[in-house]
């Protein structure tokens, strides 16, 4: 990923808080020469600045049946806006798209154990139901269903080697500009996008 040095965040700690918060993100990796993406709900596991990123998805799609020895990419996404230079000290300047994204690189691990897939789908619906009173469980699951459902599923780890993160919030503007920005974007309706440009 292109990241121009004014954008570059290094900060593990700050990057794997960005990656459990958009944890919804896009797999993709080769097949026969060509990219292939899927979008998927992720884990975080941490372990100092080691990071294993932990999922699953249908065993219907191809996508794991070709992983290997290669390298996987996934893509998060945060808050993200158009920026228009009517925002600025002046309008002689061009419109941009602030935005925040990490990429986390690892090889795909398959997970063959079924007390291991088990837990993976546990602490997802516990991690996305949250602390409402009925939550779901997957306990709530005949046994029946259960085993179907854990045979139509391929769960998988991948090891996160390297990060990559442009946060591009206009740190580059001047202080009146970046001001302009966070004031328009918030009155259209972008306050997490001018939050994190107040923070950075």
């Amino acid at each position: 990923m292109y990241v121009p040095a004014a954008f570059r965040v290094d900060n593990v700690s700050e990057l794997a808080r960005f990656v459990e918060e958009h944890a919804f993100a896009v797999l993709v990796s080769a097949q026969h020469g060509d990219c292939v993406a899927t979008h998927v709900p992720f884990l975080v596991e941490r372990d100092g600045d080691a990071m294993i990123l932990r999922a699953h998805m249908a065993r219907a799609n191809p996508q794991w049946r070709a992983w290997g020895a290669a390298e996987a990419l996934v893509v998060f996404s945060g808050p993200h806006a158009y920026v228009s230079p009517r925002w600025y000290e002046s309008r002689d300047n061009v419109p941009t798209w602030n935005y925040m994204t990490v990429h986390a690189y690892g090889t795909p691990r398959l997970v063959e154990d079924r007390e291991r897939v088990l837990d993976l789908v546990t602490a997802l619906s516990r991690r996305y139901e949250g602390d409402v009173r009925d939550a779901w469980d997957v306990r709530e699951l005949s046994p029946e269903r259960l085993e179907a459902f854990l045979d139509a599923i391929v769960a998988f780890d991948i090891p996160v080697t390297r990060l990559e993160a442009s946060y591009k919030l206009s740190q580059n503007r001047t202080v009146a500009d970046r001001r302009g920005a966070v004031a328009a974007l918030r009155r259209e309706g972008s306050g997490a996008l001018a939050d994190a440009m107040e923070r950075f």
